[in-house]
Order: C-alpha cells, then structure tokens, then sequence
C-alpha cells in the first residue's frame, strides 16, 4: 500500500513539473518539456537516494553526518 501511495505521489509531483516547465518554457515542444521534467525527477531520486545513502553510513560509523574527512581522520 505504501509503495502504491509513493508512486501516485511520485506521479503527482511529476505532473506538477510537466506544468511548471510548460509555463516557464513556453516555446518549447511537449516532447522536449517531457524529456526536462524527467530528467528533474531523475535528479531529485538519485538526490534522494545519496540521501538515504549517507543516513546509513552515519549510522554505521555512528557519525552525525557522513563526512569522508572525518572517517579518514
């Protein structure tokens, strides 16, 4: 159930975006609007997915937050 409930809102945010580059490249193709507003959203899940990386390596070391300095230190 949830993951059904993060991919309608996965979807949800996706049209979002569709209508924000629409408005804000106005000259450009759908195709070209669709193909920006993918790459957004691919952007925001690998943002999400170093995220969630780095909560689990500060977790592990036991850090606040992941800093590859710190661990050589």
């Amino acid at each position: 159930m949830e993951q059904r409930a993060q991919k309608l809102w996965a979807l949800h945010r996706h049209r979002g975006a569709i209508g924000d580059y629409r408005r804000k490249f106005t000259s450009l193709p759908d195709s070209d609007i669709l193909l920006i507003a993918t790459q957004a959203e691919l952007l925001l899940q690998t943002h999400m997915v170093v995220q969630k990386i780095r909560q689990t390596i500060s977790s592990i070391f036991e850090v606040e937050e992941w800093n590859p300095d710190k661990l050589i230190q």
